[in-house]
C-alpha cells in the first residue's frame, strides 16, 4: 500500500501523502469477520461495517484539515439521508472501500504540525474493478468465404468456442453489466444463471446493473445520458442461487456465457477482500 485518499461522494479527493500524512495507518491493514462461537463451530459468520482509527499528521497544513472536515461530514450527513451515498478509501489507485469519518480528536498541536486521531467507519470489503470482457454479436463478414463452390444443403461457419468468463480465485464475485441496445427483453446466461431485464432499449441507450452489495442497482440510460430506475426490470427469481436472480455472483473458475447474440454487453467482475493487499497484487 503506497498511496491512500478519501473521495468524498462529490467526487472531491484528499491524499494521506502532504500535507496531511498517514505514515503506516497499521489499523487499516486489519480485517475482522463477525461471528457466534459454537461448541466446535462457528455461525452467523458476516461482514459488517466496523470502527478503527487513523492518526494523521498536518504539516503546514490547516486548509487541508478543513477541506477534510468540508469533505467528510458532507458525507456522513448525505448518508444519514441515503444509506447507499458514502465516501471512498482509495488504495494505490485500484483497491476502493466504501467509508465514512465520523470523528476527528486533535492529539497535538504545534506552529506546523497538527496530529490528529481520525475516526473512520469501513462500511463494506475492499474492491476492485477487474478487466471488462466486451461480448459482441458475430460478425456476418466472417462466413462470405466459407460456402461451398456448389450448393449444398449447408455451408461452412469459421470455428468458435463458446464464450466464457473466467474468475480467478476461490470464491463467486459480484460484477457490473452494461446492456447496449437495440434490444428487447434482453438475457444473458452465465454457468446456471439468466440475467433478465424486461423492457425494450433502443439504439444509443443502454442498462446498467450493478451487483455489488451496499450499491445493487438496475438503471437504464437513454441516449441523452439520462437515468431512470429500472429497478423493477430485472428478475430477481427467489433470490441468490435461485437460477434467475439479476445479481447472482459471477461463479468461481470458467463459466460459459450464451445469450441471443443480436446485442452487445460488457461484463467486469469485481473482485472483493477484507483487507488491502499487502503486496503488488
Amino acid at each position: 500500500m503506497q498511496r491512500l485518499e478519501y473521495v468524498c461522494s462529490t467526487g472531491g479527493s484528499i491524499s494521506f501523502e502532504g500535507p496531511i500524512y498517514g505514515e503506516t495507518m497499521p489499523s487499516l491493514r486489519g480485517r475482522a469477520w463477525t461471528y457466534t462461537l459454537g461448541a466446535r463451530t462457528l455461525t452467523g459468520v458476516a461482514w459488517q461495517a466496523r470502527e478503527l482509527t487513523l492518526t494523521v499528521k498536518a504539516v503546514d497544513g490547516e486548509t487541508q484539515l478543513d477541506r477534510l472536515r468540508m469533505l467528510t461530514d458532507h458525507d456522513v450527513l448525505a448518508h444519514s439521508r441515503d444509506s447507499t451515498i458514502s465516501g471512498l478509501l482509495r488504495v494505490d489507485d485500484v483497491w476502493e472501500c466504501r467509508a465514512l469519518i465520523t470523528k476527528s480528536e486533535p492529539q497535538s498541536i504545534t506552529p506546523r504540525i497538527i496530529e490528529t486521531q481520525l475516526t473512520v467507519t469501513q462500511l463494506g470489503m475492499w474492491r476492485r474493478s477487474l478487466p471488462t470482457v466486451t461480448y459482441a454479436p458475430s460478425d456476418p463478414d466472417a462466413y462470405q468465404y466459407l460456402d461451398h463452390p456448389y450448393d449444398m444443403d449447408y455451408d461452412y461457419g469459421p470455428p468458435s468456442a463458446p464464450p466464457v468468463i473466467a474468475v480467478d480465485g476461490l470464491d463467486p464475485m459480484p460484477f457490473r453489466m452494461t446492456i447496449y441496445g437495440p434490444c428487447s427483453n434482453p438475457t444473458v446466461t452465465i454457468g446456471g444463471n439468466q440475467y433478465r431485464i424486461t423492457g425494450d432499449i433502443p439504439g444509443g441507450a443502454r442498462v446498467e446493473v450493478d451487483a455489488v452489495e451496499g450499491e445493487r442497482s438496475v438503471a437504464f440510460v437513454n441516449a441523452a445520458g439520462d437515468r431512470i430506475n429500472w429497478f423493477a426490470n430485472a428478475e430477481r427469481g427467489a433470490g441468490l442461487d435461485s437460477g434467475s436472480y439479476i445479481f447472482q455472483p459471477l461463479p468461481a473458475g470458467r463459466a460459459e456465457v450464451s445469450w441471443p447474440g443480436g446485442y452487445t454487453f460488457k461484463l467486469t467482475p469485481v473482485e472483493e477482500r477484507s483487507e488491502p493487499p499487502w503486496s503488488a497484487s
